[in-house]
């Protein structure tokens, strides 16, 4: 996820077509207009690529799914560091004991979870990990991303296997929000402690 102050990420293209473009700069801002055409040596319809576009918007969504997710866990990571501030230093209280041992189990379980989208954040040097969620959807980005490339075996390959990837992920969160999150919610309840935000809704693909 592009952090806020940081540079944005490049868009994908865009059909041929009039577009209004706005420019903002330190409080000012402008507008123009502009009109992208079609490549005139590449042998593709327009119904074509917009059915590319389409398709593309779709899997855009799914690829959302996993930012949200990925939200998601940050927001409980973020609970848990606040319940651990709320418990009382050196307590041996058995209550305290249990909800310190179970949330130590879900910082672990989140931070597999993030890994499996991520891959480990603690290697050095360059690392591929074309296992992980990311990698899945950076390989099937290559080809959303391009409207003047029919859809071949290999691109459909990619996709499935981006879908694969990302409903096995989001599978995973949804399992840890409704049981292993669930559970550690009710040991709360029953503490002096109550730093739980909003309650987690099942992601899955349209």
């Amino acid at each position: 996820k592009p952090k806020e102050k940081g540079d944005k990420p490049g868009g994908m293209e865009v059909l041929p077509g009039k577009y209004l473009v706005k420019m903002t700069y330190k409080g000012a801002s402008d507008t123009t207009s502009l009109k992208v055409f079609r490549d005139p040596r590449v042998p593709i319809k327009l119904e074509e690529m917009k059915a590319l576009y389409t398709m593309r918007e779709k899997e855009l969504q799914n690829i959302g799914l996993v930012t949200q997710a990925m939200d998601e866990l940050r927001e409980a990571q973020k609970s848990l560091e606040l319940i651990s501030q709320q418990i009382p230093e050196g307590s041996e209280d058995s209550l305290f004991q249990l909800v310190r041992d179970q949330g130590k189990a879900l910082k672990d379980s989140i931070g597999t979870l993030m890994e499996a989208v991520t891959g480990p954040r603690d290697l050095q040097g360059i690392v591929r990990r074309p296992d992980n969620v990311q990698a899945k959807i950076f390989q099937a980005q290559r080809y959303l991303g391009d409207l003047y490339r029919l859809p071949n075996k290999t691109h459909t390959l990619v996709i499935a296997e981006m879908h694969a990837a990302i409903d096995g992920f989001l599978g995973r969160v949804n399992q840890f929000f409704s049981e292993d999150w669930a559970n550690f919610k009710e040991t709360v309840k029953n503490a002096p402690i109550s730093p739980f935000q909003t309650d987690f809704k099942p992601l899955t693909r349209e």
